[in-house]
């Protein structure tokens, strides 16, 4: 079962994947899951589904998720500190209802390498630059209708974690090389996602490959808090490296 949103976009994964696979005879991607198929899940069972994903998001993110995880998660002083309020908890949350998510494992001679997780979304973390409440605007009777926006739809990556073991393999440039530039090139797709300012292997890396990085946070719908833990990331389809 595939809800809306994964059904809508679900061929041109499948497809993408094909592509890649064809093309790379050192490793597999690999569909495993969709975020409507563990929603239908009984929890415990769909906790189980990601549980080895979360154990590598705890192994290379978990200090920055324990440090920020009030900021995060928006956990007040009132709320008692039992097991509820730990970021894994709201961790396992996100990643089993969060509408429209594949996760996508990384193979390579039948192991699991690591995995990546994203969604198609038309709900942008930056804000349109020519919105202005208090902007005037000349009326007409005879003008005509104009006709209605197309919201641009946005490859939102929400994970790419690789096993540590195989780090500095250069397997993080080459999914995004040829699965996530050429979907979001086939399919004209904006990227955009989010890295932990203290997560400067993450940072340059991003910025190696081209993602311009948005700082001030009045362009972008995180608050100011927000904005001084994380790094909003943003290509167009129109820079994806040819």
């Amino acid at each position: 079962m595939v809800d809306y949103k994964c059904r809508k976009f679900y061929k041109q994964v499948e497809r993408q994947i094909q592509i890649f696979n064809t093309k790379n005879n050192q490793y597999e991607l690999k569909l495993i899951e969709t975020s409507d198929g563990l929603d239908c899940l009984p929890y415990q069972e769909a906790k189980s589904r990601v549980k080895e994903y979360l154990s590598i998001i705890e192994d290379n993110l978990g200090e920055y998720y324990t440090e920020y995880n009030r900021i995060i998660n928006n956990i007040d002083e009132t709320m008692t500190n039992d097991d509820e309020c730990k970021w894994q908890a709201f961790k396992y949350l996100e990643m089993i209802t969060t509408n429209g998510l594949f996760y996508i494992e990384i193979i390579e001679d039948n192991e699991s390498l690591g995995f990546f997780s994203f969604f198609i979304t038309t709900d942008s973390l930056i804000r349109k630059t020519d919105s202005n409440p208090n902007k005037k605007v000349k009326l007409s009777f005879f003008k005509k209708a104009q006709e209605k926006t197309q919201l641009k739809n946005i490859f939102y990556l929400m994970e790419i974690q690789l096993k540590k073991k195989f780090f500095n393999r250069g397997i993080g440039k080459l999914i995004f090389n040829n699965f996530i530039f050429e979907l979001s090139k086939a399919e004209q797709f904006d990227i955009e996602f989010v890295c932990f300012k203290k997560n400067q292997i993450g940072n340059n890396f991003y910025e190696k490959l081209g993602f311009c990085k948005h700082d001030d946070y009045k362009s972008t719908i995180v608050n100011k808090e927000m904005s001084e833990v994380i790094n909003i990331y943003k290509m167009e389809c129109t820079k994806i490296p040819q």
